[in-house]
């Protein structure tokens, strides 16, 4: 007699009640039902801000001659700059400056903005300044604002001032030294200011900038979405305007518009003069894109003289979203729990996120406990805000129930210990009889633990729904799959 071979749908009728037993793919687990955070994703922390001030700093700089004939202040010798180190205090803090003279010739440093004591006035008319390969220590302090014993309010010191020689070559007002490359800009902060990603330092300086004329003056990068701020200095002679194309501030302290109610007048062209300083932060690109943007002097007899220069906003990479504790395709088993993260990352990221689950907002971090969704697919929307737009990421996922979730729930929730007992033995029975084939003795036994539900499970209606939810579920695919193979 001719051997008949095995019908294919042997080989998936064997696949299937392993994936309904949960011996195939995701696993069921220990349930686990901690409680599913539904609030909207809050955008992370703010951008990093000034700490609160009353700090002592000590800080040593050097004077120098540099080999073009100007002269410089540096953190070292090797490093001396136009203009020098950018100083920082936070209202409250104190500043002790040690100036080290190796430019061969008497000089100092004079602030601007802050409290001292004549003894660190940094002139020659005081006698404080250093002499030729001497040294000296200014104390520079600031305070915070407040009402005097007078009723009067006394403001801060926080703004963008700056400092400079008042002394070279024995000059008495230290127009030399400004002349030639002596000078730097000292902010001081209030607690809780914004820090920028990157600070530009211009300091016009009668027909140049930083001791530059174009082509040479510095070409400032910083990439679009970047927070960036200017401290602009004038010295010299003459009045300008600085321009900063494709760009605005307000016009106070910060350049910040505090809110809608903020009456500041809003700028992109300011006025400085000699010993006049200013400062405020803008977003690289902000609502005009990368490009290469213009600064510069508005007086046209110095604009043509080349006091200008360039910012070049470079454009960054859209945000990147990584998300963890699920996957795309993946279909669990619904007695697991799933803790759900996400990252955001790239050049153009903000910082803030959301996410949906299935249209519902989903905090990053929540815990999803699977049996509290619907069976079958269901779909995770992240977005992550850029500066040039939002990066959305999709996954996802499907839920099903098998006997290994089954067995699982009923061993995890809230039951009394005798209808634990007896719905285990009714599902442990069932998949026994799935396993060997028996589609139909398994329908029987899941009908007996779906009766048992009915009738046992009364006080926790989702406990109950659930259960029933599962066992209905599996009864359905025995009945399809013996129906597949004609009733074996």
């Amino acid at each position: 007699m001719e051997d008949t071979a095995v019908p294919p749908v042997r080989s998936d009728r064997f696949a299937r009640r392993a994936l309904l037993a949960g011996f195939v793919g995701t696993a069921a687990a220990a349930v686990v039902v901690p409680k599913v955070t539904a609030s909207a994703q809050a955008a992370p922390g703010p951008k990093a801000v000034a700490p609160a001030g009353g700090q002592t700093h000590d800080v040593t700089i050097y004077a120098v001659a540099l080999p073009d004939g100007n002269f410089a202040y540096g953190y070292t010798p090797e490093t001396a700059s136009i203009p020098g180190p950018t100083l920082e205090m936070v209202e409250g803090d104190t500043l002790r400056l040690r100036v080290i003279n190796r430019t061969g010739r008497v000089m100092s440093a004079h602030p601007h903005g802050v409290d001292y004591d004549i003894e660190s006035d940094g002139s020659l008319q005081t006698g404080t300044a250093i002499p030729a390969d001497g040294e000296r220590t200014y104390v520079w302090r600031s305070h915070v604002g407040g009402v005097g014993a007078d009723g009067v309010y006394t403001p801060g010191s926080a703004g963008y001032w700056h400092y400079h020689d008042h002394a070279l070559n024995g000059s008495a007002h230290g127009t030399e030294g400004i002349r030639r490359g002596l000078y730097g800009a000292l902010i001081v902060r209030r607690a809780g200011d914004p820090l920028p990603d990157v600070q530009n330092i211009v300091v016009i300086n009668d027909a140049n900038i930083n001791n530059k004329v174009a082509p040479n003056t510095p070409t400032f990068t910083a990439r679009q979405g970047q927070r960036v701020e200017w401290v602009v200095i004038g010295h010299g002679n003459s009045f300008h305007t600085f321009s900063l194309k494709g760009h605005r501030w307000a016009n106070n302290r910060t350049g910040l518009i505090s809110g809608p109610n903020d009456g500041s007048q809003v700028v992109d062209t300011r006025t400085v003069g000699p010993a006049d300083s200013f400062g405020f932060q803008v977003i690289a690109g902000e609502r005009v894109g990368p490009g290469r943007y213009e600064y510069h002097t508005h007086v046209a007899l110095f604009w043509d003289r080349g006091v200008f220069g360039w910012f070049d906003v470079l454009e960054s990479p859209a945000p990147v979203v990584t998300v963890t504790g699920i996957a795309d395709g993946e279909t669990y088993g619904d007695s697991l729990s799933k803790t759900v993260n996400w990252t955001v990352t790239g050049g153009a990221a903000t910082g803030a996120s959301s996410a949906t689950l299935d249209g519902q907002p989903l905090a990053n971090g929540s815990t999803l406990r699977l049996w509290t969704l619907a069976l079958g697919q269901h779909e995770l929307v992240v977005t992550a805000k850029g500066t040039d737009g939002d990066t959305t990421t999709t996954v996802r996922f499907s839920t099903r129930a098998t006997f290994a979730d089954l067995q699982a729930l009923v061993t995890a929730l809230p039951l009394s210990e005798t209808t634990r007992a007896g719905l285990l033995d009714r599902v442990t029975r069932a998949a026994g009889k799935a396993s060997s084939g028996s589609e139909s003795g398994a329908v029987s036994l899941l009908e007996q633990f779906v009766s048992r539900v009915e009738n046992q499970v009364r006080s926790n209606a989702e406990v109950r729904s659930v259960l029933l939810r599962d066992a209905q579920a599996l009864i359905a695919e025995l009945r399809a799959l013996d129906a597949a193979e004609g009733g074996r």
